[in-house]
């Protein structure tokens, strides 16, 4: 299965700033998630960003690329147990969901399972997640595998929306997004 580009929405979990300093590469995950929300704008697919009630707010650098958003405080650990997120969910109408952000085992897992009892593609982005520690991470991903998630990369990605070399501005999108040449301005 191959991500859609019109088919997709990204959700992007927790990138606040109590919760950053705790993670396993808390920054590299700002600065892929700030990546990641960079190419969604590029390629034209609808963001939500989420962020758990309690926790102060989001990475100042994040909300700056996310002003598109749908943008909501949860408190459940699944988003579809928000009534304002599931009806947003249905009015979009999109069959795939790609899951970023902090703390997989927990919010990411439980919004993937019932993104998947609605009949949705879940797509986890293996290196736009993070955990307090590694095993959480990696336990996490097993049971993504466990309930037929597909576990993507950030250039999978990439690759995937753009589908062919003559797609419109591919070298400048190449040159601003691979190979460690993408840049925050």
């Amino acid at each position: 299965m191959l991500v859609e580009k019109d088919e997709c929405v990204i959700v992007v979990f927790n990138i606040q700033k109590d919760i950053i300093p705790v993670l396993h590469e808390g920054q590299k995950l700002i600065h892929d998630t700030c990546w990641l929300l960079d190419v969604a704008e590029s390629f034209e697919i609808p963001t939500l960003l989420l962020s758990h009630k309690g926790l102060r707010e989001t990475a100042l650098s994040v909300k700056a690329r996310a002003k598109k958003s749908f943008q909501s405080e949860v408190t459940f650990f699944s988003m579809l147990r928000h009534e304002n997120i599931a009806h947003h969910v249905e009015t979009q109408r999109k069959n795939q969901y790609i899951l970023a952000g902090a703390e997989p085992h927990i919010s990411l897992f439980q919004t993937a399972i019932d993104l998947k009892a609605l009949g949705k593609e879940v797509f986890i982005l293996e290196d736009c997640i993070s955990s307090r520690n590694q095993k959480d991470i990696i336990s996490s991903i097993e049971r993504f595998k466990q309930i037929g998630c597909h576990i993507i990369t950030k250039e999978m990605l990439f690759f995937e929306l753009l589908r062919y070399s003559e797609y419109p501005h591919y070298i400048d999108l190449s040159m601003k997004f691979l190979d460690n040449r993408y840049y925050q301005e």
